[in-house]
């Protein structure tokens, strides 16, 4: 799962003041998503925790896709694919990606 960063820092620069509370909660969806399954990958989480852990970050993300903001949606949905594939590349660069354009 690979998002061009042109493609995304043209999103994201569009993204209106209104967007950036939902930018942020996909950020950190994405940054939490990414952490839990390196850390289970080298078994520092048990794979329970790590399974319900997915399951919440998972429905939060259902839950971006729906909110009316185009790009934090869009992105939700790029980062919920990564989460579904295990992608840690993905789901890091997406919120580091973020974090940058946002400034935070």
């Amino acid at each position: 799962m690979e998002i061009l960063p042109s493609a995304l820092s043209l999103l994201l620069a569009a993204s209106s003041p209104e967007a950036v509370p939902h930018l942020r909660t996909v950020r950190s969806l994405a940054a939490e998503a990414a952490a839990d399954i390196a850390l289970e990958r080298r078994r520092r989480l048990t794979a329970t925790y790590a399974r319900e852990a997915r399951k919440q970050i998972r429905q939060k993300l259902l839950s971006e896709i729906a909110a009316p903001d185009t790009e934090s949606a869009k992105l939700a949905g790029a980062a919920l694919r990564a989460l579904d594939a295990e992608d840690v590349a993905a789901l890091a660069a997406i919120a580091a990606r973020i974090g940058q354009e946002i400034g935070s």
